[in-house]
């Protein structure tokens, strides 16, 4: 059973000074509830400890976690807003450039009370949840069923009734907005590393914005995304990088894209 771990994903908390360690195996082990006791027992700041198997060793895939013991969740505060994540939810291992990141999206978007705002690709509700307190309405999209739980989750706790989640894929849900001839003052796209692409391009267009926020980890796409972008009509007017993991090729940058 020794060679059954595969590899140990933490999950800290730099607000609470707290962790959730998942352990990948390959298949169940029964020794999981007595390392998880005992990991908890001689690390305090340990709050829970959480299982996902695997089918082959050394992949990026495994199974969603399950909780062994403890609580799954740790709570991240950026710029005073708190958020729940749990173990298989996305969220920026840097929070004090994540915060950065925030204030720069929502001066970017510069979203009033009139006016409706849609958080494509909106995990946990990072952004979401800060910019649904400043507008008239607040959409999110997305599609993990672990960030849909967490940022239902946090819209609860910050009372944000003017809030809500649709849960599929951008790439899908956009469109049919579209369709319906939806209209929103700002839009955001903080998507994966492959980028937007043309299809949702043109949905977010249609929506007819005031401004697109875009939010990057790969200045590849970005770059991709941006020009066909402007065959739309959309310019960037503000560009700004943020560096996320210092002494690393590795940026985040946040383009304001304007009606030309």
């Amino acid at each position: 059973e020794k060679q059954a771990v595969d590899k140990v994903i933490s999950r800290v908390s730099f607000a609470d000074r707290k962790a959730c360690v998942t352990f990948v195996t390959l298949g169940k082990p029964g020794f999981m509830q007595t390392v998880a006791e005992a990991l908890m027992e001689q690390i305090p700041e340990v709050s829970g400890v959480c299982h996902s198997s695997t089918r082959r060793k050394g992949t990026a895939k495994h199974a969603p976690a399950e909780l062994v013991a403890g609580t799954p969740y740790i709570y991240e505060r950026l710029n005073g807003i708190a958020y729940r994540i749990a173990p298989d939810s996305f969220f920026q291992v840097n929070p004090k450039q994540a915060a950065v990141i925030c204030r720069l999206v929502e001066e970017f978007s510069g979203i009033t009370s009139e006016e409706i705002i849609i958080d494509s690709y909106c995990g946990v509700g990072t952004f979401l949840v800060p910019l649904a307190k400043k507008a008239r309405m607040a959409t999110g999209v997305e599609e993990s069923d672990s960030a849909i739980d967490d940022a239902k989750a946090n819209i609860r706790k910050h009372r944000l009734d003017n809030t809500r989640i649709y849960e599929g894929k951008v790439e899908s849900l956009l469109p049919r907005f579209a369709q319906k001839r939806w209209h929103a003052g700002a839009v955001v796209l903080d998507p994966p590393r492959k980028g937007c692409g043309k299809g949702v391009l043109s949905a977010v267009v249609k929506l007819e914005p005031r401004v697109i926020v875009m939010v990057s980890c790969d200045p590849a796409t970005l770059a991709r995304d941006l020009k066909f972008l402007g065959t739309l009509g959309y310019q960037p007017d503000k560009v700004q990088v943020v560096d996320m993991f210092p002494h690393t090729w590795h940026t985040e940058t946040i383009t304001l894209c304007k009606l030309s």
